[in-house]
């Protein structure tokens, strides 16, 4: 629902961190990216959001909440708690001019709510602090994400060059979790065959324990990917 007031959700929706902050950084079809904050972090399900409206040209602030049930029960996401729990999100993002935007978001993390990786020596968590810039016009972006709880730090750098039929992009991502650091990466490109519909090649490495890309063996590795995708 939207009007004057701003615009209302309710329902299943991707986390609003990731749609004003990290989400610039999810730039690989397939495998390759990571962050703190991904689509689906505290978000889907049962989760209410609520986008300011447009006071300011460029600026935009939303806050959104997700519920978890105290019980499991078909449409609801139960806690790890077995209590009634919440994890509130909040994020904003400015574009300075047509080309650049600065971004900024901070999810709870509410460990009670769902089970969570971000968990220091002593079984507690920190919030996740998260910011964004992008640089982007018709021909090129460059773009750099950085997320941080406790510990944790994740940075990635994002960048893609529009050749006229296509995109060549590239993607590396900084992590330290205060026990290892590494350095994944991602190259890919597509070929446009139509308004919505494109063809893509990929390859992305991973190189920590913290890496999206783990083989069967508990082991970083690699992914080479040949796809289309349709977007409608």
């Amino acid at each position: 629902v939207s009007g004057g007031f701003g615009e209302l959700k309710l329902g299943n929706f991707d986390s609003v961190i990731y749609d004003l902050v990290t989400g610039q950084a999810d730039i690989m079809e397939n495998r390759g990216y990571r962050g703190l904050v991904e689509d689906e972090t505290h978000a889907h399900g049962s989760s209410l959001a609520y986008t300011l409206p447009e006071f300011v040209d460029g600026l935009a602030i939303a806050l959104a909440v997700k519920h978890y049930s105290s019980e499991e029960a078909d449409g609801v996401n139960p806690s790890t708690s077995k209590k009634q729990e919440f994890n509130f999100q909040f994020a904003v993002n400015y574009s300075l001019t047509d080309e650049f935007s600065l971004g900024f978001g901070v999810d709870q993390n509410n460990k009670d709510a769902e089970e969570t990786d971000l968990v220091d020596a002593k079984g507690e968590t920190d919030p996740i602090f998260a910011l964004s810039a992008l640089y982007a016009n018709e021909t090129f972006h460059l773009g750099l994400t950085a997320e941080k709880s406790g510990d944790f730090k994740l940075a990635n750098l994002s960048g893609g060059f529009n050749y006229g039929a296509g995109e060549v992009y590239a993607l590396v991502s900084f992590a330290d979790d205060s026990d290892e650091k590494g350095v994944d990466w991602g190259l890919g490109a597509n070929y446009e065959l139509g308004e919505d519909f494109l063809v893509y090649a990929e390859v992305a490495r991973g190189n920590d324990k913290n890496s999206e890309l783990q083989g069967s063996n508990g082991k970083a590795t690699q992914a080479i990917t040949f796809g289309a995708a349709y977007y409608w």
